[in-house]
């Protein structure tokens, strides 16, 4: 945790006499065998006040990180710290992409109700979104669900400003 949330990277060569977390390494010492850790935040240079993640290499005989070791942890966890940003990037996008979507089928679906422009059904939805508390594309989301099983959307009511 100190890794990932103070340092860049933090060594414990040695659990048996590192005073830092007494109780942890206690437990990694007698539970599990760990008797050196080495841990590297997982940070982007654009970001480096956000932490992505954490690198954590743990083994049996103490002092086993060598000075190689270590930076090939830190170009590690720089590399998996891209592969986390793209990843989440990835996924924003494809969520985007749906939302529009489903956005654009309610609008369609509203035009064709109710004989208005693009514009007027996507402000009736936004009115509606915000009134009933609801996002944008999840009562979207109700409109198309409700044409396809028959149901009318309802968005007229007194708008509550």
């Amino acid at each position: 945790m100190d890794a990932a949330l103070l340092e860049q990277w933090v060594s414990t060569p040695d659990l048996g006499v590192d005073p830092r977390w007494p109780r942890s390494a206690s437990r990694l010492s007698h539970e599990l065998g760990v008797q050196s850790m080495f841990s590297c935040r997982m940070t982007l240079d654009a970001a480096p006040n956000k932490t992505l993640g954490g690198l954590n290499l743990y083994a049996t005989t103490p002092h086993a990180f060598t000075t190689q070791d270590q930076m090939l942890a830190i170009l590690l966890s720089s590399l998996g710290a891209v592969v986390v940003d793209a990843s989440r990037q990835q996924e924003q996008l494809r969520a985007a992409i749906a939302s529009r979507q489903v956005i654009g089928e309610a609008i369609g679906i509203l035009r064709a109700q109710t004989n208005v422009s693009s514009e007027q059904a996507f402000e009736m939805l936004s009115r509606a979104s915000q009134r009933t508390n609801v996002k944008l594309r999840d009562l979207a989301q109700q409109i198309a669900d409700g044409s396809r099983t028959g149901g009318e959307p309802h968005l007229d009511g007194p708008d509550r400003h």
